[in-house]
């Protein structure tokens, strides 16, 4: 793509009054100065008067085709530079080569490669034909292009070579085009000379007046930059470029700016930057038309997303990408796709996939002599013989690493890798070595790089936990914290804030270590720190956002309140019946931690790692789904996850307040098993996201006014119709893969006994159960909104997960979990009576991200979900007896636990109640 910006600018000839029949170069810049100008419209007007006086003037045809390139209406450009090749010979002149130029500008920018490169090579045939040195030239720089992209660097360079025995000494136009194509040529193998190169390409096109010229120029000069690391002078240039390109309103040269702009950010680890800079890449790309721009935003995106362990939009990406690249027939681009696809496969644990595809791009970037894709792609494989516990091979990977680096002009100290050294001598039991490593890591990192600072300070307090330090391990993680949250602290996309606490390790993996350095804390005596370190890193989001909602003015709020004390929780307990258990867990062999806290007593427990937990979890859950026995399986996990704390807890502790993290979020524990009975026998249980989100639902006051009901079930839902835009049938799809949308008809029946629970109800059915009413009602009045239909929980990716309602008004039916977020509620009660609609997407730090966050978020006090998929006649029984109970003054946790006490005596199945959980606030009361 740089080398298209630079044939666009280097076919303008010298400035000449009356531009004439036999100078192509000529005729063009006067194209270019009305699109510069903004006077396309008049000049394209006079030009086709011109055309109805003298059908057969080459002149007049080329500068209409041109004009047509140049903003970007492609299939006519072609029919024009075709219309003017197709003039006779003697007639043409200079014009066909030139013709062939724009066309194969043409075909370069659409991805049509191989078009291309057969275009310049005949406008070099028909130049050399004519004794145009200038169309020579174009021609060759041209396919050294085409060859750079498509076959090697080695081909590309011999034919930079030939153009350059050809370029005068006094055409400072083709002395520009030359000589940053061939910078161009340096930058793909991160050669040095690449910037100085460019830059007196851009000093040639600065004498000949050519803002055009040195902005392309300008640009290679960037990208080599970037491509030495030398990343603050390419930011800074990238700048400067896209402001130049917009007054030149050059869509496809900013693209390319924009794009490049944005991989640097990212490499910056400036993710918000970065994605917002991509974005508009993308959009700049589609304007002008350029595939292959469009294919590398992409590709970037999916890295933002693989260092967020997105893994589900990476994929969605990086295929989307590798389409385009491979229907270009760009190989450099297809290796860079497939390497993300290893990573891909690396996160996932398909080991083999991601070493094969590893192998495919090391061949490729050592045979093209790319030494940063050598160096990146050796420290994947490094990563991989982590994994394999290979360490011989890991030190070999990146020493091979390194010495790519260093060929890539790389400092010594740059070239070092101390993180990845850092994380391999941790993993092979040498902390001391590993500490050197990491220090020098942090030292090399400065205080913008915050994504490198937290994973140091992280493995650092790993490192220091095993050398026996459990005061700096402790000091180290509090470090880690605080760059997290200065991260945090400068993005503005809500998404990233909720990914950012799963930042990804490539090299070292999830296990950070911090489950291991809270449990050595919180068992040694230093419990409310490490319940302070673990409340730093749960559910920041939601509880920034609810601070937000009941914020007194905008913006009082900061980005990043201050976390909860460990004092201000105990004392914000509601009652001394209520105990909170906080688990923490971490991969690998890390302990799960258990805090149990009450008012004046608190415990920490050292419970099994979760990696032995998760298949126990799984084992229950299904014999419970299925209605098979389960008792034997409840008492196993009922002693791994709460017997130790149950034991021990203060006699009057009747409540309580789960906080689960990771794979527990699936536990239904109601129907656990303690000293034989079901705990719900024993206590009343609700869920919370964080223990400050708890604070601060517990310190809400509750709605006023009377307990009005608004509530939804048995909707006319949504067919699948071909018309339907691209979202709405992949909503209809996922639905689809689930069972489809059948109709509910005893979701009518719960409906109607929601909403006879309080005077002056809003019953929607049928047709008027509508996404419609939901999302443009005022929704202030109602304490409690009852929705029995359909829902579809993705568990991959966030965004993805609704339910269904009727279509209408202008709506197709679905909620999404993100309309869901934008509702202003005041309910003191949310029932989603559906299947799995207590799940979604378990994020690092933050918990479920579903359909329950979404709605606290909108302003509910608490919400009342489900585990699994449940049957509509026996919900609708549940629920009568939940509102029965919560009729009668209970709370919303005690109405759940009696309805479910209720249904266990009648012998009914945990499988028909304890996939019920209320999320929130379960104090609240709902009285009529």
């Amino acid at each position: 793509m740089l080398l298209a910006i630079l044939l666009v600018a280097a076919q303008l000839g010298p400035r000449v009054r009356d531009p004439g029949a036999s100078d192509p170069r000529a005729v063009l810049r006067e194209v270019v100065r009305a699109v510069e100008t903004g006077t396309t419209g008049p000049a394209g007007a006079e030009w086709r008067r011109r055309l109805a006086q003298s059908p057969g003037d080459p002149s007049v045809r080329f500068a209409l085709a041109s004009l047509d390139r140049l903003t970007y209406r492609y299939p006519s450009a072609i029919d024009g530079y075709a219309a003017v090749s197709a003039l006779p010979a003697a007639q043409t002149g200079r014009f066909a080569a030139f013709a062939s130029l724009g066309a194969a500008q043409v075909l370069w920018v659409t991805g049509r490669y191989a078009e291309a490169g057969t275009r310049f090579a005949a406008a070099v045939e028909q130049g050399r034909a004519r004794g145009d040195t200038a169309a020579q030239v174009l021609g060759l720089v041209g396919l050294a292009g085409q060859q750079l992209r498509t076959t090697d660097a080695a081909v590309a360079g011999a034919t930079f070579d030939s153009a350059g025995r050809l370029v005068p000494a006094d055409d400072f136009q083709l002395q520009a085009a030359y000589r940053c194509g061939r910078a161009a040529l340096l930058a793909r193998t991160a050669r040095p000379e690449a910037v100085t190169e460019a830059r007196s390409g851009a000093a040639a096109a600065r004498r000949a007046g050519d803002a055009r010229q040195e902005a392309a120029c300008l640009l290679v000069a960037a990208n080599g930059l970037a491509r030495l690391d030398r990343l603050k002078q390419a930011s800074a240039l990238f700048s400067d470029l896209a402001l130049r390109f917009r007054r030149l309103h050059e869509h496809a040269g900013l693209a390319t700016v924009l794009q490049w702009h944005g991989y640097v950010a990212f490499t910056q680890e400036h993710v918000d930057e970065a994605q917002r800079l991509l974005g508009t890449a993308i959009l700049e790309a589609e304007t002008s038309g350029n595939v292959s721009v469009l294919a590398w935003s992409l590709l970037n995106l999916a890295q933002v997303s693989i260092a967020l362990s997105d893994p589900i939009s990476a994929a969605a990406e990086t295929d989307r990408a590798l389409a385009l690249l491979r229907g270009l027939g760009d190989q450099w681009g297809v290796t860079t796709a497939l390497g993300l696809q290893g990573d891909l496969a690396f996160t996932t644990g398909d080991t083999a996939r991601a070493h094969a595809l590893f192998n495919e791009v090391a061949e490729h970037a050592i045979g093209t002599g790319d030494a940063p894709a050598e160096a990146e792609v050796e420290t994947s494989l490094a990563a991989l013989a982590v994994r394999a516990r290979d360490w011989l091979g890991a030190a070999r990977g990146l020493d091979r690493a390194r010495a790519a680096l260093l060929r890539a002009g790389r400092s010594a100290e740059a070239a070092a890798l101390p993180y990845e050294h850092g994380v391999l001598a941790l993993r092979r039991n040498d902390p001391k070595t590993a500490r050197t490593s990491l220090l020098a890591a942090l030292a090399a990192a400065d205080s913008a790089h915050r994504i490198t600072r937290y994973l140091a300070e992280s493995r650092l307090a790993e490192v220091h936990l095993r050398l026996g330090d459990t005061v700096e391990a402790e000091r180290r993680l509090v470090h880690a914290s605080d760059e997290l949250d200065g991260w945090r602290a400068t993005l503005s996309d809500s998404t990233l804030r909720v990914l950012a606490f799963q930042v990804s390790d490539r090299f070292g993996g999830e296990d950070l270590g911090t489950a291991s350095v809270l449990a050595a804390m919180a068992t040694s005596g230093r419990l409310a720190p490490a319940f302070e370190i673990a409340e730093r890193r749960r559910a920041r989001d939601l509880r920034d956002q609810l601070l937000r909602l009941t914020a007194p003015t905008h913006g009082s709020v900061p980005r990043a309140p201050r976390p909860l004390s460990f004092s201000a929780f105990t004392a914000a307990l509601p009652d001394d019946r209520t105990a909170v258990l906080e688990y923490v867990t971490g991969r690998g062999e890390q302990p799960t931690v258990l805090f149990a806290l009450a008012r004046g007593w608190s415990r920490a427990y050292r419970l099994a790692p979760l990696d032995s937990l998760i298949e126990p979890i799984r084992r229950f859950v299904a014999l419970v789904d299925g209605g098979l026995p389960d008792s034997a399986a409840g008492a196993r996990l009922g002693e791994l996850l709460l017997a130790q704390a149950a034991a021990e807890l203060p006699a009057v502790v009747t409540r309580l307040v789960l906080l689960p993290d990771d794979a527990l979020h699936h536990v239904p524990f109601a129907a656990l098993r303690i000293g034989g009975r079901y705990v719900a026998e024993r206590y009343t249980i609700e869920l919370a996201p964080s223990a400050a989100v708890a604070v601060t639902l517990w310190g809400r006051p509750p709605a006023p006014g009377p307990a009005r009901v608004l509530a939804f079930g048995d909707p006319v839902f949504p067919a699948d119709r071909p018309t339907d835009p691209p979202a709405t049938r992949a909503r209809y799809a996922a639905f689809a893969e689930r069972g489809g949308l059948t109709r509910l008809p005893a979701s009518g029946d719960e409906a109607r006994t929601a909403a006879a629970f309080a005077p002056r109800p809003e019953l929607r059915l049928r047709q008027q159960a509508s996404a419609a009413f939901l999302r443009h009602a005022s929704l202030d009045s109602f304490r409690i909104i009852h929705l029995a239909t359909h829902a579809q929980v993705d568990e991959r990716a966030l965004g993805r997960s609704a339910i269904a309602l009727a279509p209408g008004g202008g709506e197709d039916g679905f909620v999404t979990a993100g309309d869901l977020a934008s509702l202003r509620l005041r309910a003191d009660l949310v029932v989603l009576s559906g299947c799995g609609t207590a799940l979604g997407v378990i994020v690092g730090g933050e918990g479920i991200r579903g359909l329950t966050a979404p709605l606290l978020q909108a302003g509910a006090r608490a919400v009342l979900a489900t585990l699994w998929p449940v049957a509509d006649r026996e919900t609708a029984r549940f629920v009568a007896d939940f509102y029965r109970a919560l009729g009668r003054g209970a709370t919303a946790a005690d109405a759940l636990r009696q309805a479910q006490l209720d249904a266990a005596r009648q012998g009914r199945p945990p499988r028909a109640w304890a996939g019920f959980v209320l999320t929130g606030d379960g104090f609240t009361r709902v009285l009529r």
